[in-house]
């Protein structure tokens, strides 16, 4: 691989049991792999002791530096928080509890490295991916009908837009950033809606991935696929503050 330098964000929301584990490997992993890297993780306003963990010490071990909100965001305001303090040309995002395996981390950034693309994405349903575990049903039809309203509102094509895998050059990240405001899980959508505005040209890449997430109830996961779907939906209707030509400040 090329001597590149690489920061990875991990958003985080209450879930102190898994990072300290998680630092390591992905700390072990990128070790070997690249000369320069730097994890940033970013604490959504966690109630949890989070802040309260050992962070001078992570920085001496794993290379990982701490942000945190004063308040609970959400996922889309911690992650840009993040990928706003990266140092690296190569910034990649994905979860605290590294359901992807880093050796689709790799093949991701391997591909981003060759600088003919400006941003991957992993996609868990290419035709070479594979899925360990299962989650509950009704969280999966939820997913696969945002996702489908998603490629229908916004970014055709795009057959798994919420993969936790996505990486940038910093020179994107330039571009994109500025662009984008939403703090929900939509974000993901954004990201890509908003690098295809601007004409970035993109790779998908097939994962390993553990699907092992939890069940919240009925109730709260429909009000999210509602609120997010919304939030697709306006992407749209107020194109005008995604054109291209727009300058914004970063």
């Amino acid at each position: 691989m090329a001597e590149i330098g690489v920061s990875i964000v991990l958003p985080c929301y209450n879930e102190m049991t898994v990072i300290e584990s998680s630092l390591s490997r992905l700390s072990g992993y990128l070790g070997k792999i690249v000369p320069h890297y730097e994890i940033i993780v970013v604490d959504d306003g966690s109630s949890d002791g989070t802040r309260d963990l050992p962070w001078l010490d992570f920085e001496e071990k794993y290379r990982a530096v701490h942000l945190r909100s004063p308040q609970n965001e959400g996922k889309g305001g911690a992650v840009r928080r993040g990928l706003r303090a990266a140092a690296n040309p190569l910034v990649f995002f994905t979860d605290i509890d590294l359901p992807v395996e880093l050796e689709s981390l790799g093949t991701c950034l391997d591909r981003l490295s060759r600088g003919d693309v400006s941003f991957v994405m992993g996609n868990r349903r290419m035709k070479d991916s594979h899925k360990a575990g299962e989650s509950f049903l009704c969280r999966r039809i939820v997913s696969r009908v945002f996702n489908w309203g998603a490629r229908v509102l916004a970014v055709p094509g795009c057959t798994d837009t919420q993969c936790c895998l996505k990486g940038f050059t910093a020179d994107a990240l330039v571009r994109v950033l500025p662009r984008t405001r939403l703090n929900s899980f939509a974000f993901d959508v954004e990201l890509i809606y908003v690098a295809r505005r601007l004409g970035l040209a993109e790779a998908q890449c097939p994962v390993r991935w553990r699907d092992a997430r939890g069940h919240p109830p009925h109730l709260f996961l429909l009000k999210i696929l509602v609120s997010n779907l919304l939030d697709v939906a306006r992407l749209r209707k107020e194109q005008h503050a995604y054109r291209p030509d727009l300058e914004q400040d970063a």
